[in-house]
């Protein structure tokens, strides 16, 4: 298979995975709904709001880190920064080429 067949079958099982995901959340939303009474939806889209503006404030300073690591990794070339979910899992990684 020459190496353009090779990546349109990768974009090919790429569009049907994530179809597949897609389908999935949906299943898995209609699954909660089935479950949660309207008054603990309330609740819940009430705390969404609560914490939305804070999240958004932090994934824009995340945003901004990274990009700031990013271009310091590109300048340095040698070293790239791996962040886990964790700070306790901060690992610094030699690159190779």
């Amino acid at each position: 298979m020459s190496r353009n067949g090779a990546i349109m079958e990768k974009l090919n099982q790429l569009t049907q995975t994530r179809a597949q995901r897609a389908n999935l959340a949906a299943e898995k939303q209609a699954a909660i709904d089935r479950i949660v009474t309207p008054e603990i939806k309330a609740q819940l889209d009430a705390l969404d709001r609560e914490f939305t503006e804070t999240e958004k404030d932090l994934d824009f300073t995340i945003g901004v880190l990274e990009a700031e690591i990013e271009d310091v990794s590109e300048v340095l070339g040698c070293y790239s920064l791996r962040v886990y979910e964790s700070p306790s899992n901060l690992q610094s990684n030699r690159v190779t080429s």
